[in-house]
């Protein structure tokens, strides 16, 4: 069942205030909230969904100690799963991608996660509404990533030259469904 617009205000007023405090101590916290937004995804109900992940989206880049309460609550994970099953004409699919790029960034552990579902990063490549987003992702994974960086880059290219052969079969452009997510 959608949110009231009284409901969906104080569901947004309450993360900000988590979201302006201490990241010690908040997994329990964001995991709930990574439970309401499978609810709200599930429901249908699209709007405060995105309006959560972007809130979570900017709160990780302004400030990177959120990296680990994202990735031990399972928001990471979930905006992975997310983006490896949302059209990418959804609104929804640019937050996911900000979730996880802003998640990455000098985070060598969440990058580990990450690299697994890369295919489904680089099929936003094929967007041009996700293309410049995905770049930044993509970005944010590989810059000074060591050894792994040139591995990284060799998936991202074959996923999208994948992707490119894909592209007239499937309705959304390249999706992951044949790789396991987490």
């Amino acid at each position: 069942m959608p949110l009231s617009n009284e409901e969906l205000g104080e569901h947004i007023a309450s993360l900000e205030r988590l979201l302006q405090g201490n990241p010690a101590g908040q997994t329990a916290a964001l995991t709930g909230y990574v439970h309401k937004l499978e609810a709200l995804t599930r429901s249908g109900d699209h709007e405060p969904a995105e309006k959560t992940l972007q809130l979570l989206g900017t709160a990780v880049g302004g400030r990177k100690r959120w990296q680990t309460p994202f990735r031990d609550s399972g928001i990471l994970a979930y905006a992975l799963r997310g983006l490896s099953t949302v059209r990418h004409e959804d609104p929804i699919a640019k937050q996911y991608l900000r979730v996880i790029g802003n998640s990455v960034a000098d985070n060598d552990t969440n990058r580990e996660l990450v690299v697994r579902d890369m295919q489904s990063i680089a099929g936003c490549l094929a967007s041009p509404e996700l293309r410049l987003t995905a770049l930044a992702v993509l970005f944010n994974l590989c810059n000074d990533f060591g050894k792994r960086h040139q591995e990284t880059l060799k998936k991202a290219a074959h996923a999208d030259r994948t992707c490119k052969s894909r592209r007239g079969r499937s309705q959304t452009g390249c999706h992951n469904n044949d790789i396991p997510g987490p």
